[in-house]
């Protein structure tokens, strides 16, 4: 997700102009699985621009070298006066080990281009962004371009020890030597703020916390942060900049929901090292509201919009540490007893930023053509042809398929989806009106969604799917969607 994305209007999917607040209309729906290959409806073009280690990347030494895998958030950096060119930034959602890039996760650039028959493709060589003047990077999952011309990269999923870090067969960081006095485990699980001039980061947001950061949204104004932890018992935090659009000082705030469910408060954290590096168990201990794993983060109309994947748990020593279960974690059928629930499909949540309230707006389950909307993870909101939407990407690990009896899975394998939820006037979502926009190949998930300014492309990840696939569906994949004509 990033500031500066808008759906395109003739992109993806047909869309028949008509007056305002019609939305999205297809003349192709998608509904087919089993597939091999990204699908979506007759009359769009799916160009490759980059695959995950099949391209190479130039070095600053200036050296190619085969590029990193599991590509996650993409942003989309237009030329100041063309809409249809310019840089796209690759996050690296990897703690594996690598002697020439760098161990551990990590972003790459390149530059892209709409050609004059509107086919897209890279202009020059892949980059890599060298981390190590950081302390290197882990897990890089979602992000978001700031306000004032940088991108921030959440580290997700911190090792507890350097042993951990490692790996158990020493296939993961192997540098576990001290950085600047602090541990190298615990130099991950940040967000790392780089600079889209120079294409360097620039440090690592300390007051931010260190937890499992999935993403993060920032207001405008440069004065605040809202940072997702995807983890089981997670907290949903918030950053207040003592100096707007300047995140290395300020406060860090834990949510705390009210009584019933009904608004909230924020609880501030001390903001000593020691706590920082330790945040969520503070939060717990200060009795912030346990979540179940709060995925990527977009704003609209004074409200965030948050993507909660599900996923059974007993939340048993989170509670003895002092959190307390969301309200709506605790009610039926969810919730089945002694701190734990029954969760197969997860939700979208909505939270007013004015109120501190926090609600389901679109609970997951089946759909009425067959399918089922399930471990949302990917998120974004637009505005379409009048109608708003929330865009939602699965992320269907696989870890419950008895659990999900629908054709959205077979032989045991599921299939992620990409789908788009009207909000209605009132704010609530217009479940009837669900649009399923596209059906990725076997054993990928859909992420990383950019767009160009004139919303006319899309760019898309396609995430580790099966090596079975054909080609080019049988690597990480970015592609770029684009009418046909």
């Amino acid at each position: 997700m990033n500031s500066i994305k808008a759906f395109f209007v003739t992109g993806l999917i047909s869309l028949t102009i008509q007056s305002k607040a019609q939305g999205l209309t297809f003349t192709n729906p998608v509904n087919e699985f089993n597939a091999t290959s990204l699908i979506v409806p007759e009359g769009y073009q799916v160009d490759v621009l980059y695959q995950a280690r099949r391209d190479s990347v130039r070095t600053e030494d200036g050296l190619l070298h085969l590029s990193k895998s599991k590509i996650d958030f993409l942003a989309f950096i237009p030329d100041e006066n063309h809409n249809n060119q310019g840089i796209l930034f690759m996050n690296h959602e990897l703690r594996d080990s690598n002697f020439v890039l760098g161990h551990g996760g990590g972003m790459s650039w390149v530059a892209v281009s709409q050609k004059e028959d509107g086919s897209w493709s890279t202009d020059d060589d892949a980059h890599y962004i060298d981390f190590s003047s950081v302390g290197g990077t882990w897990h890089n999952c979602g992000g978001e371009v700031t306000h004032h011309n940088t991108i921030l990269t959440a580290e997700e999923y911190p090792p507890f020890t350097n042993a951990e870090l490692y790996g158990s067969e020493g296939q993961q960081y192997l540098d576990t030597s001290d950085f600047n006095g602090m541990k190298r485990n615990e130099v991950m699980g940040w967000m790392v703020e780089v600079d889209i001039k120079s294409k360097k980061p620039l440090r690592k947001l300390w007051q931010m916390g260190r937890y499992s950061h999935e993403d993060t949204y920032c207001t405008p104004d440069g004065k605040v942060v809202y940072l997702t932890d995807d983890y089981g018992g997670g907290v949903f935090f918030k950053f207040e900049a003592a100096d707007p659009g300047d995140y290395q000082e300020g406060q860090l705030y834990a949510y705390k929901q009210g009584v019933n469910g009904q608004g909230g408060e924020w609880l501030p954290l001390p903001m000593e090292m020691d706590s920082l590096i330790h945040a969520r168990h503070v939060a717990h201990r200060m009795g912030a509201t346990l979540f179940k794993s709060h995925e990527w983060i977009d704003a609209h109309n004074g409200k965030l919009y948050i993507a909660e994947s599900g996923g059974s748990r007993d939340y048993s020593e989170d509670v003895e540490r002092g959190g307390a279960l969301a309200h709506h974690l605790q009610q039926e059928p969810l919730y089945i007893g002694k701190n734990t629930t029954y969760d197969p499909y997860g939700r979208i949540l909505v939270f007013d930023m004015e109120s501190n309230h926090m609600d389901v707006f679109f609970e997951g389950g089946p759909l009425g053509d067959g399918s089922v909307f399930k471990q949302p993870d990917g998120l974004e909101v637009e505005i379409i042809n009048g109608q708003t939407y929330v865009f939602v990407c699965e992320d269907y690990g696989g870890s419950s398929l008895a659990e999900i009896k629908q054709e959205s899975w077979k032989d045991g394998t599921a299939y992620d989806e990409l789908y788009a939820i009207p909000i209605n006037a009132d704010g609530s979502a217009n479940r009837e009106g669900i649009k399923r926009m596209a059906i990725g190949p076997e054993g990928c998930e859909l992420t990383g969604i950019a767009f160009t300014p004139d919303r006319k492309t899309m760019f898309l990840t396609v995430q580790h799917p099966s090596t079975n696939n054909p080609a080019p569906f049988n690597t990480g994949t970015v592609v770029a969607i684009t009418p046909s004509n």
